[in-house]
């Protein structure tokens, strides 16, 4: 009857709510045992809790003969231990039986999936490419100018540099180079950044890199 399967291998049963319930204890076995076979059927439908169809139908499905499923509607409409919706004129009507308790856990357990659900597409509403990844693994805003592979590679050994030398970059700090950084061209950054790394030291000093290009030796004048 149903496209969709029950995924989860048990259904929470009460044995003390079972026996307390005191509108189903009244019934009779025949339909006590076509309740709890119709329990088991709804835990499998698409829609945890409901079962439609006529009710010969319904009958074949919990093994029931029409004339036991036709007393267990009218018991059911009786002591009102579930939501019976038929005609009871019309034999071959559709029926809707409802356990208002596994279909209530049922829209309550989808409520919660749909709100992490829409969550988690929040979270996610921002650009895709593999820049703005990138740059989200790293700590503060990388600045335009600077958001290439090179810079954020030595940004990063920048902040591990930092914290195996016990004085991790605090916010305020983060902020402050970076904006010191987005001034020079992102080689010249990476420039900086290394240097520091190399000599051990805790800060970022621009003014103590010579802007001159590394003179290469030449094999003419010999």
């Amino acid at each position: 009857m149903d496209e969709k399967m029950n995924k989860r291998p048990s259904l929470q049963f009460y044995p003390a709510d079972w026996l307390k319930a005191v509108d189903l204890q009244m019934c009779s076995m025949n339909t006590i045992g076509i309740w709890i076979n119709l329990l088991c059927r709804m835990w499998e439908a698409k829609e945890e809790g409901i079962l439609i169809g006529k009710p010969g139908e319904l009958a074949l499905l919990v093994g029931a003969k029409p004339g036991e499923f036709k007393r267990f509607l009218k018991e059911a409409g009786s002591h009102n231990f579930c939501d019976v919706l038929h005609n009871v004129t019309d034999c071959y009507a559709i029926v809707t039986i409802k356990c208002r308790r596994m279909n209530k856990v049922f829209l309550e357990r989808e409520r919660v999936k749909l709100a992490m659900r829409d969550k988690r597409l929040r979270e996610s509403d921002v650009p895709s490419s593999s820049s703005s990844s990138t740059t989200k693994k790293h700590k503060g805003e990388i600045p335009y100018n600077l958001n290439e592979p090179n810079f954020l590679k030595a940004w990063e050994d920048w902040q591990k540099h930092r914290t195996e030398t016990r004085h991790s970059l605090t916010p305020t700090t983060i902020g402050r180079q970076l904006k010191m950084l987005a001034k020079f061209p992102a080689a010249r950054a990476v420039e900086i950044i290394e240097t520091s790394i190399e000599n051990g030291w805790q800060g970022l000093f621009p003014d103590r890199i010579s802007k001159k290009p590394k003179e290469t030796p030449s094999n003419f004048g010999r």
